[in-house]
């Protein structure tokens, strides 16, 4: 899964990921644009109670999500997780932050996200 740019997949049109392997020989990676600091994702920052930037920001706050870092949450009514990817301002921004839906993909210590 490569992305050149945060704009190929924003919360108006993200991606949808089948079949994520975060362990064994097949470890999936997702490789971010170079601004994009490389990181092991193993937990949440928390579950955002609708697909809206409103409410996803309630949980990618400026404290909890960077600048150029990348950051798992849960949507509330979705399957798996969701990995957003921070543009450069701290906090989400729905028009220029990457949103990835891994479906049916539970993050965990075990169960890992690799962002390269």
């Amino acid at each position: 899964m490569n992305y050149n740019s945060l704009g190929e997949s924003l919360l108006s049109g993200f991606d949808v990921i089948q079949g994520y392997s975060g362990t064994g020989a097949s470890l999936d990676r997702i490789n971010a644009p170079g601004s994009i600091a490389p990181i092991t994702l193993t937990a949440s920052k928390g579950t955002a109670s609708a697909l809206t930037e409103a409410a996803i920001q309630l949980v990618l706050t400026n404290a909890a999500f960077a600048a150029n870092t990348a950051a798992a949450f849960t949507v509330t009514g979705q399957s798996g997780t969701f990995i957003a990817l921070n543009n450069g301002a701290a906090g989400f921004q729905a028009a220029s932050d990457a949103i990835i839906q891994l479906s049916g993909y539970n993050i965990a210590a075990a169960t890992p996200v690799v962002v390269i």
